[in-house]
């Protein structure tokens, strides 16, 4: 929080007197009315836990990792439909984001991917589309799918799980890419114009605050335009846990 002799400084355009641009403060200024996301599992499975690149999946990672309104079987619609019963605004009618969040949102044909996509934006006053995804599952032709979504009055956004710069963290984390992976889909997402948001986490054990400042300062070197920060946290029946039940991660 800004301190008072600090205020003028955070009066930053439209920043309403925080230090950093938050999104939802973005996103009301954009539209003049209240956005809110709805939450997607689409399915499609990770290449981290189907053994394309690893089994196990991250070790911080339950099943989707998903908001609880996109849960298993449902169609997207009504995991979208759910959502909006969920929030019970009653009020207003605000519009929405489709949230493409459970697992990897890239890892399936253009085609497959495609209808999806068409699919969450058919359902009404959706004004937005994000797509979360792993760093090395961002072929060419996906890009290039993503960007033809873009256009006026059209929030547009690619979520790339980064986490951190060092390599010996993601060997931790049990990624299954390194940096330089999400180095080069930062590279070809910007040079198609598409938005990127970028997901990180603090307190990666073996990382000092040096670390996790060096991530930062290459996050402000990368062309993306927000950011998502996580603290470590544990989460019942994932390999994280059993490392800290067993006394072998710290926590901040």
């Amino acid at each position: 929080m800004c301190q008072k002799k600090e205020i003028n400084i955070c009066k930053h355009g439209n920043w309403y007197g925080k230090p950093y641009h938050f999104f939802g403060d973005y996103l009301y200024h954009t539209f003049n009315a209240k956005i809110l996301k709805l939450s997607i599992n689409a399915h499609l499975g990770c290449p981290n836990r189907d053994g394309t690149v690893g089994s196990g999946g991250c070790i911080f990672c339950s099943e989707g990792s998903a908001s609880p309104t996109a849960t298993g079987t449902t169609s997207i619609h009504q995991q979208m439909q759910a959502a909006v019963d969920g929030f019970n605004r009653g009020m207003y009618t605000p519009r929405y984001i489709a949230y493409f969040q459970a697992f990897t949102n890239t890892y399936a044909t253009v085609d497959v991917l495609k209808r999806l996509y068409d699919t969450a934006l058919a359902f009404p006053n959706v004004v937005g589309l994000m797509i979360g995804t792993r760093p090395d599952c961002l072929p060419n032709d996906v890009l290039d799918l993503i960007a033809s979504y873009k256009k006026e009055n059209f929030e547009l956004w690619l979520e790339i799980g980064m986490q951190s710069m060092h390599d010996k963290s993601l060997q931790f984390l049990q990624r299954g890419h390194t940096h330089a992976q999400t180095v080069d889909a930062i590279t070809r997402a910007s040079q198609r114009g598409i938005p990127v948001c970028v997901h990180v986490i603090l307190g990666i054990p073996g990382e000092s605050w040096d670390d996790m400042m060096a991530t930062a300062t290459e996050i402000s070197r990368l062309q993306v335009q927000g950011v998502k920060i996580h603290h470590l946290h544990v989460i019942k029946n994932t390999p994280l846990e059993v490392l800290y039940m067993n006394g072998k991660v710290p926590l901040l």
